[in-house]
């Protein structure tokens, strides 16, 4: 369990590290290895929030 947590709040450091559409894409690295390496079940608030943080994403980076 602190290999997932830190494997989180890596993803989450990374990804603030380079800007907005890196958070997005590193972030969805971090929970693809969650899902393969600790086998996880993906579900459907994954995708959810997936689809929504590119939305978002996407138009902050549209945008700037």
């Amino acid at each position: 369990m602190i290999l997932e947590l830190l494997i989180v709040l890596g993803a989450l450091y990374v990804g603030s590290r380079y800007g907005s559409l890196a958070l997005e894409a590193i972030s969805g690295i971090g929970l693809a290895l969650l899902e393969l390496c600790f086998g996880l079940k993906p579900g459907n608030p994954t995708t959810d929030v997936i689809s929504f943080k590119s939305a978002i994403f996407g138009y902050l980076f549209t945008t700037q």
